[in-house]
């Protein structure tokens, strides 16, 4: 007697359920992205790049059904024109993910911080700066900074030992083995492992991969809430490291770009600090002071800056209109001299809308003369 259709669905639905269980979107990308990249962040001009389906049939269906060293799991690489342009694709369509799935945003740091400062192609790395600061959004606020120099940075060697513990002491949590007082020790024992760890980039990135990993499979909350804290510590810890390493690209359009995502993870009290460094560097990019200079004149001056060691508010405003006039009377570019003046006009309340130099350099002897006599400023 033949088996019942309403009883026993069929194979394909079957695989097709599997499939979306055991597989997103954003580890499609991944892989591709991965496919794209050599270590060192130059693009590959062969790849063996999938699609969805495909990559659900070779990573998800054919392991399951017992073929993961079998043919159906293996593709040949194949000629790609433009990795340049198809990692771009690829960056765009992570960027376009939802990234309030918690696996979603940290697969979306992880990429986005790497290509960010390895990747070989200019417009990726800007492009992965933006796609990092909108990842980042949630996570509230977030300093570039790079690793701390108090402590010697934890090499690859003691990376891997500690994630290695980590995974140990998570197979209980995962249901291999029993979970109880002790399992629950050694777990937190190994995420404090990892907690203490001075993370570069390379290995707050390595750290977050293998942390996600283990957070999807125990779940977000309940026992798997401890490791869901330590991947958000490391998401912000990958996207500061990458967004400092951005402000010091050789690429002035990078730098730019890493300035915009400073101000979308730090607030716009960073533009303070950028602007002094700008203004005291005679060969600040161009680029890179008018992406500072749109932000002022746009939101007006930084007013405070709560940061350990800033400045009390009426010296940050006065050391930025210092700056400004820095710029106006002696940056040799015409264009950067009128762009300064432009944000002087909007910001300092004077009523003067001139792009001539003197009439600027005129307000600021008369403000200065005023300030050292104690009366109010013009």
């Amino acid at each position: 007697m033949s088996a019942s259709p309403r009883r026993h669905a069929p194979l394909t639905v079957v695989l097709a359920l599997a499939a979306l269980a055991g597989c997103r979107a954003v580890d499609v990308h991944g892989y591709n992205l991965d496919q794209l990249h050599a270590s060192s962040g130059q693009h590959h001009f062969s790849a063996a790049l999938e699609g969805n389906i495909e990559y659900w049939f070779r990573h998800v269906i054919a392991p399951a059904l017992g073929g993961a060293n079998g043919y159906m799991t293996k593709k040949a690489p194949k000629s790609v024109k433009d990795p340049a342009e198809t990692c771009l694709e690829q960056l765009l369509e992570l960027e376009e993910l939802d990234i309030s799935d918690r696996y979603n945003r940290a697969r979306v740091i992880q990429w986005s911080s790497r290509l960010a400062v390895d990747d070989s192609s200019l417009l990726s790395r800007e492009r992965a700066l933006f796609v990092l600061a909108k990842a980042a959004a949630p996570l509230g606020h977030i300093l570039p900074l790079p690793a701390p120099k108090d402590r010697p940075l934890a090499d690859p060697d003691a990376v891997s030992s500690a994630l290695a513990s980590l995974v140990g002491a998570a197979k209980p949590l995962l249901g291999s083995g029993e979970w109880d007082a002790t399992a629950e020790a050694d777990f937190g024992a190994a995420l404090e492992l990892v907690r203490g760890l001075n993370l570069d980039l390379d290995g707050a990135r390595r750290s977050l991969e293998v942390c996600c990993s283990v957070a999807a499979r125990a779940g977000w909350d309940g026992r798997g809430r401890e490791i869901a804290k330590l991947v958000t510590e490391l998401e912000r810890t990958c996207v500061g490291r990458a967004i400092a390493r951005g402000l010091a690209d050789d690429a002035p359009r990078t730098q730019a770009a890493a300035i915009e995502a400073s101000e979308a993870v730090a607030g716009r009290g960073v533009l303070a600090g950028l602007l002094h460094q700008a203004a005291s560097q005679e060969h600040t990019p161009s680029i890179v002071v008018e992406r500072i200079l749109e932000g002022l004149r746009t939101g007006g001056l930084v007013r405070e800056v709560s940061e350990p060691g800033a400045p009390p508010p009426e010296r940050l405003v006065e050391q930025q209109f210092e700056d400004l006039m820095r710029i106006a009377i002696f940056r040799d570019e015409s264009e950067l001299r009128v762009a300064a003046m432009c944000t002087l006009a909007a910001v300092s309340g004077s009523g003067i809308s001139s792009l001539r130099e003197e009439d600027w350099q005129g307000w600021w002897n008369l403000r200065t003369a005023a300030l050292a006599k104690g009366g109010p400023k013009p």
